[in-house]
């Protein structure tokens, strides 16, 4: 799994005032290392949920996740992620995505498409998940890889919906939107997996 890259974003404060939202509440969090975006998503979740407390660090996220897929050992150190240790920057396979999320006893509902082939039912299923006020870990696939936490949709005065999610980075993060006709597909960037949170938040 390489770095997921971002969709193109529309900026959110250049967006027309919208008629309509929905969908959870979340807070950004951004990552501490460039391929920690997965972690960073999971760090979303825990702390609005204040689950794992005193535990719920991204580094030891990323020290949990990695040493569940075997990529580091069991007597490596993630913290603290401001150490030069490149050990734990690591990415993480989409597999062990779902499985850190259920160590963490978060349910979630995988799907691993393929989302291209009917881009309207994918955006309908989204909608749906954020109307129950389920966050949704999407991840996108191009020359590079990168996951992002979907938490609202808007549809402005004119029609226009959007989907807003939170991008831990790398760099800084920042919360973006994306036009619905472009979540699945923008160019050569593809949807090809989702996370569906399935706690309300």
């Amino acid at each position: 799994m390489a770095v997921r890259a971002t969709p193109e974003p529309i900026t959110v404060g250049a967006a027309p005032p919208p008629a309509n939202r929905g969908g959870p509440t979340l807070d950004l969090e951004q990552q501490d290392k460039n391929t920690w975006c997965w972690a960073a998503c999971v760090e979303m979740v825990l702390k609005r949920f204040s689950l794992w407390p005193g535990e719920n660090e991204q580094c030891q996220i990323a020290e949990k996740g990695l040493k569940l897929a075997g990529i580091i050992a069991d007597t490596a150190s993630c913290c603290p992620a401001s150490s030069n240790n490149s050990v734990c920057n690591r990415l993480l396979p989409d597999k062990f995505v779902t499985d850190l999320w259920e160590t963490y006893g978060v349910p979630v509902r995988p799907d691993f498409g393929p989302f291209i082939f009917d881009e309207q039912a994918a955006v309908e299923k989204l909608l749906a998940s954020l109307n129950q006020n389920h966050p949704v870990e999407l991840g996108f696939a191009d020359e590079f890889s990168h996951v992002v936490m979907l938490f609202r949709w808007e549809r402005d005065s004119d029609g226009t919906l959007r989907f807003l999610y939170h991008n831990p980075g790398p760099g800084s993060g920042s919360t973006e939107s994306v036009n619905s006709d472009r979540i699945v597909r923008s160019g050569s960037r593809i949807l090809n997996a989702t996370w569906e949170i399935l706690m309300a938040g």
